[in-house]
């Protein structure tokens, strides 16, 4: 028969546990009590809804109708010259105008009072063009002068500054040349020969 012989464990030394925190009461003072027969408004968890708009928050102001009113009537002149510009692309302004930015990059400001819109669009020399716009040809018009420009080219301008330069010359030139010495003479011998009457005393 085999005995076991048990193996001698090294214990562990007791650790001490941290001493529990006392909670002072004040018994002085009277424990608030929760009324149990008041309802209890219950938790929700759906999303609360954005509050909609009250009179007073700026977008039922007179000055905000007639920003709104400057965009629908620019849409609808836009609309009968036959330009596409749809109404929530416009942007109303104050004093009758409003003004929108079209997917070439061409920016139309109408004004109501005289009714009439203007185009707007920028040079690849970084100066814009402004035309009036009475239909579609005009605008295309535009695009086509915007795209040819130059008046606005450095040497184009230099180019016709000069050009100008030499005109001007040519044409002071042409009208300070000398008279003929012959014709000088003839005109000096002619005012020579009248006689000229002495003063009587």
């Amino acid at each position: 028969m085999t005995t076991r012989t048990r193996r001698n464990r090294k214990q562990k030394p007791p650790t001490a546990r941290p001493a529990r925190k006392l909670h002072l009461v004040d018994q002085t003072k009277p424990t608030p009590r929760v009324d149990l027969t008041k309802p209890r408004r219950p938790i929700s968890l759906v999303k609360p809804q954005p509050e909609t708009p009250i009179p007073g928050d700026g977008t039922q102001t007179p000055h905000y109708f007639d920003l709104q009113a400057n965009a629908a009537s620019a849409a609808l002149y836009a609309g009968s010259l036959r330009i596409h510009a749809p109404y929530d692309t416009w942007t109303g302004m104050s004093h009758g105008m409003a003004t929108t930015l079209t997917d070439t990059g061409t920016r139309l400001i109408y004004t109501r009072n005289p009714q009439h819109l203007t185009a707007h669009q920028l040079c690849r020399h970084d100066q814009w063009h402004a035309a009036h716009i009475g239909g579609p040809i005009a605008l295309a018009l535009l695009a086509v002068t915007v795209t040819d420009c130059i008046r606005h080219n450095p040497q184009a301008r230099r180019a016709r500054n000069l050009g100008n330069g030499i005109h001007r010359a040519r044409t002071s030139a042409a009208e300070t040349q000398a008279t003929d010495v012959t014709t000088l003479r003839a005109t000096h011998a002619a005012d020579n020969d009248q006689t000229k009457e002495h003063p009587q005393t």
